[in-house]
Order: structure tokens, then C-alpha cells, then sequence
């Protein structure tokens, strides 16, 4: 319930400010695209996004709505990768 808040928030946030929407666009292809490729660390079975760092610059450049959406993006594209459970994919942690 929380991230579907936080969803509306930043739609409703993001389309009171029309200008920002190509940018907006550009940084969650680009947090999308950049979790589609997750760094492996050496010896381990985790991986790193660097996504994450895209949401920071969207939130720094941007604002905290486009991060929200940004952060959204990657989860759920990083989820959509990871595992074919429906449950693991609609509540990603």
C-alpha cells in the first residue's frame, strides 16, 4: 500500500509540473536500462544496480518524485529479472 501511495504521490507530483516530464522519462529509461545489467561482485552471489545511482541523480536534479518513480522502475525491473514468482514481482523488497 505504501509504494502504490508513494506511485500516486509522484504521478500527481510530477504531472502539476508538465516541464519536467521528459526528464522525468529520461531518468527512469535510463534507472530501467541500467537495472537490466546488475554488476556481480566476485565470489558472491550478489550483485549490485547501478540504477541506484540514477535515482540519485534524478533525485538531486530532479526532485524526490522523480527518484520515487526511478526507484519504482528498478525494483520492479530488477524483480521481473530475478524470479518468475508473481508474489516476489508485485512486492519487491
Amino acid at each position: 500500500m505504501a509504494g502504490a501511495a508513494a506511485l500516486a504521490w509522484a504521478l500527481i507530483d510530477i504531472a502539476a509540473r508538465p516541464s519536467d516530464w521528459p526528464m522525468t522519462l529520461l531518468a527512469v529509461l535510463a534507472a530501467g536500462l541500467a537495472s537490466s545489467f546488475p554488476v556481480r561482485i566476485p565470489r558472491t552471489k550478489f550483485s549490485l544496480s547501478t540504477a541506484d545511482l540514477c535515482t540519485y541523480l534524478a533525485l538531486a536534479a530532479l526532485g524526490p518524485a522523480a527518484a520515487v518513480l526511478c526507484a519504482g522502475a528498478d525494483g520492479t525491473l530488477g524483480a521481473w529479472r530475478v524470479t518468475r514468482r508473481l508474489t516476489s514481482r508485485i512486492a519487491t523488497p
